[in-house]
């Protein structure tokens, strides 16, 4: 088998990872406002459920991401950018991935905090991830992020340069990580599994065994290993 491509219980991506740690700290002044449209209304994310969200009529939150948060990463937030918010409290410690990856989204831009409303701490963050498997052509995506149970996690998400539209935010949480090239998404670990028994990996694809006992399989396919 082509060990090209691994996955290994809670290592961190060398490859796929796109969410650099940064620690300064920014103060977050929000207004009273509908659900998403600011940090203290934020409604909670699920591990597995598809969150649907919008910023055609968004307002710009307090305090811009600057470019230097995630260098490289293309995050072009302006500070007339309309932004979402949503918030994720893993129940255990384990890897989540975070990512607006939608084949008919736009141009999304995320990042990350820890902390309350009034005073967060940016801690990853994103604006191009590479994922050739059904993703928009510029996706924002928090991969294999370490998180701590019982602690809130708040996700902003913007646009790249004042760009706005719909989409869906998607939150993936087990306790494995991975790493490779991702030609074929095989870095992509499914929004809908969560804690896995055992995994092996091969060049192009991956094969997981749940804790519940279920298979699943991922990646490109050619020769019917993800059915």
């Amino acid at each position: 088998m082509n060990m090209s491509f691994m996955v290994m219980a809670r290592a961190l991506s060398a490859f796929c990872r796109t969410a650099p740690v940064v620690s300064s700290s920014v103060l977050l002044v929000a207004t009273p406002a509908l659900a998403q449209d600011e940090c203290t209304t934020a409604p909670t994310v699920v591990a597995g459920v598809p969150m649907p969200f919008s910023t055609l009529t968004a307002t710009p939150s307090a305090n811009t991401p600057l470019d230097t948060l995630c260098p490289n990463a293309s995050l072009g937030w302006r500070d007339v950018q309309p932004d979402v918010w949503f918030k994720f409290v893993p129940t255990a410690s384990g890897i989540a991935t975070f990512t607006t990856c939608s084949v008919s989204s736009y141009d999304t831009s995320m990042v990350l905090y820890r902390g309350q409303c009034g005073s967060l701490t940016p801690v990853a963050c994103n604006g191009d991830a590479f994922d050739p498997t059904g993703c928009q052509e510029f996706h924002a995506e928090i991969a294999n992020f370490e998180v701590e149970g019982g602690t809130t996690y708040y996700i902003r998400i913007g646009g790249f340069d004042n760009s706005v539209g719909t989409g869906t935010l998607n939150v993936s949480f087990c306790n494995i990580a991975t790493w490779g090239s991702n030609a074929f998404g095989q870095c992509r670990v499914p929004a809908t599994t969560h804690i896995f028994k055992s995994i092996v990996g091969g060049g192009d694809h991956a094969v997981g065994i749940l804790a519940n006992g279920s298979v699943v399989a991922w990646g490109a396919g050619q020769f019917g290993h993800d059915q």
